[in-house]
């Protein structure tokens, strides 16, 4: 049961006896992003023959939430998918899930199953940024917006090293270079460098190099069509 989020609204869901089989169905397990599409892992192997392996099984749709001032922002530039291929990946426990439709930044993904589990749906949503987004939400969280600590949920399962860091990415700012750090950057008369000493060291370090692949995503060759040639005589 759920308590209701206004005192008005009753409350909702209801209570269900779970009784189990003895065997273990397949469900999503994680679902990641790719150039052009998702890759899904499934708790058990997809065998030959099953739903997750037909396009027609999922369906996916994509849109964001825009502020407009009011309390509630519904989606907009909301847009169905089609899926193209499904294909099942050499682990036997994952499938390339392709739209036909090209990627699209800044978006939320609900990827959902048409009921391959029975009476228990499985769905998901991914939400893609660009990467000067999120290189927006680190320099807010410089002074505009600064983040700030969040107890762990009860049920949240353990954590490597216990890490729950305040910071997605913690940042120095000085006005003279650090000398712990491995790289600085100097702009506007003041030095920004990654915290790369103390107990979150590696949680900062492999934040940069997720940062770094992004970046690496992101680089694709200019076309050279519609560029004018030039031609210096010597």
């Amino acid at each position: 049961l759920r308590e209701p989020a206004w005192g008005g609204e009753p409350e909702q869901g209801a209570i269900f006896r779970v009784v189990f089989d003895g065997k273990r169905h397949v469900g999503i397990r994680e679902v990641k992003a790719t150039h052009d599409g998702f890759v899904v892992s499934f708790f058990g192997t997809v065998e030959k023959g099953s739903p997750f392996l037909d396009p027609k099984t999922y369906s996916m749709r994509r849109y964001r939430h825009v502020f407009a001032g009011s309390y509630h922002s519904p989606p907009s530039d909301e847009q169905s998918l089609k899926t193209a291929t499904v294909e099942l990946r050499p682990d036997g426990r994952s499938v390339d899930l392709k739209p036909v439709e090209p990627m699209v930044g800044d978006r939320i993904y609900d990827i959902r199953a048409n009921h391959p589990g029975g009476e228990w749906p499985i769905k998901g949503a991914f939400r893609l940024r660009s990467f000067h987004s999120i290189l927006n939400f680190l320099g807010q969280s410089l002074g505009e917006d600064p983040e700030y600590d969040v107890d762990k949920d009860s049920r949240t399962p353990p954590i490597a090293n216990n890490e729950n860091p305040i910071k997605t990415m913690e940042l120095i700012v000085a006005d003279t270079a650090p000398l712990e750090s491995d790289l600085s950057v100097r702009s506007h008369n003041r030095y920004y460098s990654v915290n790369t000493a103390g107990p979150l060291a590696r949680w900062n370090r492999d934040g940069f190099q997720m940062l770094y692949l992004l970046f690496q995503m992101t680089i694709t060759d200019i076309p050279r069509v519609g560029v004018p040639s030039i031609t210096i005589a010597k």
